[in-house]
């Protein structure tokens, strides 16, 4: 979660996850340890693996962006352009908005039933 911005290609949003990672750290503790008490990552020494239900979990989601550190990087650099008053925050909502209204559409489309 610390070394997410890594995996980015795009320098300003690379940029944007260098300073926190993903999350903030007074909230990945308790990230970790839910994905852990669902059984979605697993402990090994002192590393965190994810388990056959967690690889699972990221498969059936189709939107691409969900999945990548790339999303938290956009909203990382657009809430520190809302912070230089360079955007504005009630465009940010409403592009939340809208994109959470088209990834509900498309998960209700789909009917592969697909359960783990």
């Amino acid at each position: 979660m610390e070394t997410a911005g890594s995996q980015v290609e795009d320098e300003d949003l690379r940029e944007a996850l260098k300073a926190n990672g993903i999350g903030r750290p007074s909230t990945r503790a308790s990230i970790i340890e839910v994905l852990y008490r669902r059984g979605y990552i697993e402990k090994k020494r002192k590393a965190i693996h994810a388990t056959q239900a967690g690889v699972d979990l990221i498969d059936l989601i189709k939107e691409e962006l969900l999945k990548s550190a790339e999303l938290t990087g956009i909203w990382e650099n657009r809430l520190r352009r809302i912070e230089r008053k360079e955007y504005s925050a009630s465009e940010f909502i409403n592009q939340l908005k809208e994109m959470i209204r088209s990834i509900t559409i498309n998960v209700l489309k789909d009917n592969s039933n697909v359960k783990i």
